[in-house]
């Protein structure tokens, strides 16, 4: 049954740390065949449509804007047979083809884990349980007894995945026992505070050395999930301790404090999305109130370039933006001078 109120069905959102619960339910129409991408937030993205256009969707509600009734049955039409969601489904009638960790191509834990949050933040709980259920069917037990979740199904547990599908996974009903395995293949992966770039994640736990896209993700994992509020003042940055997060929270802090965006470390570039995860982390635990000012302020300042280059819209970047402006107390509607709302929606194909 399609909703024509929309906005009048969403009456208010409960949030907390491990937690991702939208109160109001939002009715759509049943997810169908379509070729047509009517809903979709900026323009088809082969590799990730689904994470663009759930991060849009998560930022929407997390500012208290209902989306689209179009905006949420288009993620609802990606949705695969067995629950799982590829980058994008150009012929929604095809079935999806099997996980390819080789070729990285066919259903993906990253895409999963954002269209999870996305569907449980509208209140999508039947398709949002199946999403949860083929994340954990993929998971793989660790020689440690540890629980790591990899890219695509038969592949090598990674943090990136792993963390994304933790903070997914949770308030879904997953058990305790499932979670605290997942967290602990993340704290497996933290290196020790004395090593060089101590605090920080690795990659994978073959991959030596830090890698800082996968201490965000995992440190985003342990610590948050979506939709976010707005917390209470923020303290300083945390020291490096005994527990993996805080050692993630402080390698990251000093990251952003250092050099006010996170890096692709080890590789080159500087780093939005990660950074705005962190932020987003950092806000909900209140702490690391300079590294917070410092990325937020780099963010606003790179905010075109990376949310609306050449005049493009990038639903994914301008969703992120959203989360971090709402966790951040900052205006959505002049961020680094954009209307993330304004910008969100008009990009919406009809």
């Amino acid at each position: 049954m399609k909703s024509s109120t929309l906005k009048a069905r969403l009456r208010s959102i409960s949030i907390g740390i491990g937690a991702l619960a939208l109160v109001a339910s939002f009715a759509t129409t049943p997810a169908t065949a379509s070729t047509t991408n009517k809903g979709l937030f900026g323009s088809p993205n082969e590799y990730a449509s689904v994470q663009l256009q759930s991060q849009a969707l998560l930022g929407l509600v997390s500012a208290r804007v209902a989306p689209s009734p179009n905006a949420v049955n288009w993620l609802l039409d990606q949705q695969c047979d067995n629950g799982a969601f590829q980058g994008y489904r150009a012929d929604t009638a095809v079935p999806c083809a099997d996980s390819d960790p080789v070729n990285f191509s066919g259903p993906s834990a990253d895409q999963t884990a954002w269209a999870l949050m996305a569907l449980a933040a509208v209140g999508e709980e039947a398709p949002a349980k199946k999403a949860a259920k083929w994340l954990i069917s993929i998971a793989q037990t660790q020689p440690n007894g540890t629980l790591g979740i990899p890219s695509y199904a038969g592949g090598t547990p990674d943090a990136n995945s792993s963390g994304l599908s933790l903070s997914a996974l949770n308030g879904m009903g997953t058990s305790r026992s499932t979670a605290m395995k997942i967290q602990r293949f993340l704290g497996s992966l933290v290196t020790p505070c004395g090593d060089t770039r101590g605090g920080a994640a690795r990659y994978q736990s073959a991959v030596p050395g830090a890698n800082n896209s996968a201490t965000a993700q995992a440190y985003f994992g342990i610590t948050t999930s979506i939709p976010v509020y707005s917390p209470p003042a923020k303290s300083g940055i945390p020291k490096c301790g005994k527990n993996a997060t805080d050692k993630m929270g402080s390698y990251l802090a000093q990251q952003i404090t250092q050099d006010s965006l996170l890096t692709y470390y080890p590789y080159d570039g500087n780093d939005y999305g990660d950074t705005a995860l962190t932020i987003v982390a950092f806000s909900g635990k209140a702490i690391a109130k300079q590294a917070i000012s410092k990325g937020t302020a780099a963010l606003k300042a790179n905010a075109r370039e990376w949310a609306l280059k050449d005049g493009v819209p990038n639903a994914g970047a301008l969703g992120s933006l959203l989360l971090v402006s709402v966790a951040t107390d900052s205006n959505p509607k002049n961020f680094g001078g954009i209307n993330l709302i304004a910008e969100i929606t008009k990009s919406e194909t009809k």
